[in-house]
C-alpha cells in the first residue's frame, strides 16, 4: 500500500515538472508586439534633454505629439522632460 501511494506521488510530481514543458507546443495566442522603431523628431528632443536644454525638448515634443495624438508617448515625453530638469536644478 506504502509503494503504492509513493509511485502514485512520483507519477504526480512527474506530472507537475512536465506540465510546463508541455504547453511549449500550443500555438501562440498573444499578438506580437511590433519593433521598436527610431524617431527622429523624438531621438532630437533627447538630445536636447541630454544637452539640458529643456524648453527646446518640449517643444520638439509638443510638435511630435501635436502630429501623433493617437501615440500616447509625445505626453509621455514632455512628461519625462519636466522629470529631467527638476532632478538636474537640485543642489547636492
Amino acid at each position: 500500500m506504502y509503494t503504492q501511494m509513493l509511485r502514485r506521488s512520483r507519477f504526480l510530481a512527474l506530472l507537475l515538472l512536465l506540465s510546463p514543458v508541455i504547453g511549449l507546443g500550443a500555438k501562440r495566442q498573444t499578438p506580437v508586439p511590433r519593433p521598436l522603431q527610431t524617431v527622429p523628431e523624438l531621438s532630437a528632443g533627447f538630445d536636447l534633454l541630454y544637452e539640458q536644454k529643456f524648453a527646446e525638448a518640449r517643444e520638439a515634443f509638443a510638435n511630435w505629439e501635436s502630429r501623433n495624438p493617437e501615440d500616447p508617448f509625445g505626453a509621455v515625453a514632455v512628461a519625462a522632460s519636466y522629470l529631467f530638469e527638476s532632478s538636474t536644478s537640485k543642489a547636492y
